[in-house]
C-alpha cells in the first residue's frame, strides 16, 4: 500500500487538474458561446444546464461507487468522456446557426454529466484518507484552488493570442491530463462495494441537511449571474482575456 502522504499527493493532483478544467471552462466558455453568436438567454441556458445536471447526476455517480466500489474506473470514464465532448464542441459551433444552440446543449449536457462525478468521488477518497483530520483534508483540497488560479490566469494570455476558439482544446488537454492522473491512483483508494444505506427520502427529511441545502441554493443563486455573464461584462468594458482571467483569479485568492 502506498504511504498516506503519496496517496494524499495523488488526490491533491486530481483536485488541481479538475479545478484547472473549471478555471478554463467557467470564465471562458461564455466568451466562446458569445463568439459563436449566441444570445444572452442561450448562454445563460447553457450555464444553467450544468447546474441542473449537478442536482441529479452526483448521486448517480455516488450510487455506482457504492454499488461497485471501482472508483478509479468511474473517474477515468468520466474524464475520458469529458475529453471527447470537449473535442466535439467545436463541431457544434461550426453548424448552421439554427442548429448550433441545440447541438451545443447536447454536447454540454454530456460534458456536465461526465464531469459531475469528479468532485464527489474525489471527496469520498480524500475524506476517507483524512480520517477526520481537517488539516490533512484542507492540504489536499487547497490544490483545487491552486489549479483554478493557474488555469484561469495562465489561459487568458493564450486566448488573447489564439482566440477563444482555443478553449475546447485547452479543456480537452486538461481532461486528458486528469485521465492519466487518475491512472496513477493506487488501488488503496478504491472503496469497498456496499449495499445502499439510508434511503434518500429519509436523509432529505433531516432538518440539518435541509438547512444546508437551502443555504447552498441561495449561494448558487447569488453567484449564478457571475458564472454566466461576468466575463462577458468585462469583455464589454474592453478588458482583455488576460485581465478577465486575473479578475477571476483574484476572486479565488480572496476565497
Amino acid at each position: 500500500m502506498a504511504p498516506a502522504s503519496a496517496r494524499a499527493a495523488d488526490i491533491a493532483r486530481l483536485y488541481g487538474l479538475y479545478f484547472a478544467f473549471v478555471g478554463a471552462s467557467g470564465p471562458y466558455l461564455p466568451l466562446l458561446f458569445s463568439h459563436w453568436g449566441m444570445t444572452a438567454f442561450q448562454i445563460g441556458a447553457l450555464v444553467a444546464l450544468g447546474h441542473l445536471i449537478r442536482i441529479v447526476a452526483p448521486p448517480v455517480w455516488g450510487w455506482a461507487a457504492d454499488r461497485h466500489g471501482r472508483i478509479r474506473v468511474l473517474l477515468q470514464a468520466g474524464a475520458g468522456v469529458m475529453a471527447a465532448m470537449c473535442l466535439l464542441l467545436p463541431q457544434a459551433g461550426a453548424l448552421d446557426p439554427s442548429a448550433r444552440f441545440a447541438a451545443a446543449a447536447v454536447v454540454m449536457a454530456l460534458l456536465y454529466l461526465a464531469a459531475a462525478g469528479q468532485v464527489p468521488l474525489t471527496e469520498s477518497m480524500s475524506l476517507r484518507l483524512a480520517e477526520g483530520d481537517v488539516g490533512r483534508y484542507g492540504r489536499m483540497r487547497v490544490w483545487g484552488s491552486v489549479g483554478f488560479i493557474v488555469a484561469v490566469a495562465g489561459f487568458g494570455p493564450l486566448l488573447d493570442i489564439a482566440g477563444v476558439g482555443l478553449v475546447p482544446y485547452l479543456l480537452a488537454a486538461t481532461s486528458v491530463a486528469l485521465f492519466f492522473a487518475i491512472r496513477r491512483l493506487p488501488r488503496a483508494t478504491e472503496l469497498p462495494a456496499r449495499e445502499a444505506g439510508e434511503r434518500l427520502r429519509d436523509a432529505l427529511l433531516q432538518p440539518a441537511l435541509l438547512a444546508f441545502l437551502a443555504a447552498s441554493l441561495l449561494t448558487i443563486v447569488a453567484h449564478a449571474p457571475f458564472y454566466a455573464f461576468f466575463s462577458l461584462y468585462l469583455e464589454g468594458l474592453g478588458y482583455s482575456r488576460t485581465a478577465i482571467g486575473l479578475f477571476w483569479a483574484l476572486g479565488v485568492v480572496a476565497e
